[in-house]
């Protein structure tokens, strides 16, 4: 499957989704090193990946964080 430039929007809402790297590859219908050839050779992907996991982790920790203080 070739890559396209829309991908890098889509992969950021999955991010955001808590869909991990297998989950997206498996979305986009392709194998996880192809996936991980996308995020190596196309900088707005990795760049979408990365800003969609670090939403997703700060949420996370305020999740968390509220639970621990009630």
């Amino acid at each position: 499957t070739a890559y396209r430039e829309e991908y890098a929007a889509e992969a950021e809402k999955l991010c955001r989704h808590g869909m991990t790297d297998a989950e997206i590859a498996d979305f986009f219908g392709v194998t996880r090193s192809t996936f991980y050839l996308w995020r190596a050779t196309h900088e707005k992907f990795s760049d979408a990946l990365r800003a969609g996991k670090e939403t997703a982790d700060e949420r996370v920790v305020r999740s968390l964080f509220q639970r621990a203080v009630g």
